[in-house]
């Protein structure tokens, strides 16, 4: 869809001031009942630079905190910066994805906000919209999920190291206690423990954490 025929789509109301697009962001999350969906490029402790979405910064500890409060849930994409530079708001649930494709916030699922190539449009309930949610849910499932703990390999032993690097490399725990010599039930108890402290639900996700912290 060309940018003429976006601008005139029912649904969509176009936004090329920054002051207007902060002004709805703030919006969509006082109007927000049940969910909070937010893709977001930018770094959120750093002021907003040349084409970047304004807005994220100003609108994540107090107001979050507020609607989170209030019933809210909050699930947020960022690119995989440090855990401490996008630490979540209590009861936020935040998850990294390498160079997400787009900036967007959908409020329940009534309305949303998305900025790609240096523009914002507005978006009502449509096909359009459905589209974005189903954008988010299926980046949510890639995304890995953020921990507090420190990067790096910290006290991690050597072959917790072999376990996770196999785990990485799509080894099955059979194959992994065969190439380390180790039982099937020391291998399953090791992965666990690993996802745990990885903060991963999948084998993908661990791999991909193990990665971000240089454990690998």
């Amino acid at each position: 869809m060309d940018p003429g025929t976006l601008a005139r789509h029912p649904a969509v109301e176009v936004l090329p001031d920054p002051g207007d697009r902060l002004t709805a962001l703030r919006a969509l999350h006082a109007a927000a009942t049940e969910q909070v969906r937010s893709i977001e490029r930018c770094d959120p402790t750093r002021p907003p630079g040349p084409g970047a979405a304004p807005g994220l910064r100003e609108m994540r500890a107090e107001s979050r905190a507020e609607r989170i409060a209030a019933g809210v849930r909050y699930r947020t994409i960022h690119p995989a910066y440090t855990p401490e530079a996008t630490a979540p708001v209590a009861g936020e649930a935040v998850r990294t994805l390498a160079d997400p494709p787009l900036d967007l916030v959908v409020a329940d699922d009534a309305r949303a906000l998305v900025s790609a190539g240096g523009g914002s449009v507005l978006v009502g309930r449509s096909a359009l919209l459905d589209g974005l949610i189903e954008v988010f849910e299926k980046l949510w499932v890639l995304a890995v999920p953020m921990t507090v703990s420190a990067a790096g390999g910290g006290d991690l032993s050597e072959r917790d190291r072999q376990v996770i690097t196999l785990m990485a490399a799509g080894a099955t725990d059979d194959a992994i206690a065969r190439r380390l010599g180790l039982s099937r039930r020391t291998v399953v108890r090791r992965v666990a423990a690993l996802h745990e402290r990885l903060g991963a639900t999948t084998r993908f996700q661990a791999g991909v954490q193990a990665a971000q912290r240089g454990w690998l």
